[in-house]
């Protein structure tokens, strides 16, 4: 069972490497 904490951490993740992904491919 995850804490409120945990997931909101996952979530924060998530969007930080999808808008990394998205920085790459205007890059290229």
């Amino acid at each position: 069972m995850m804490s409120k904490g945990e997931r909101l951490k996952r979530l924060m993740t998530l969007i930080y490497c999808s808008s990394y992904l998205v920085q790459i491919k205007h890059l290229i």
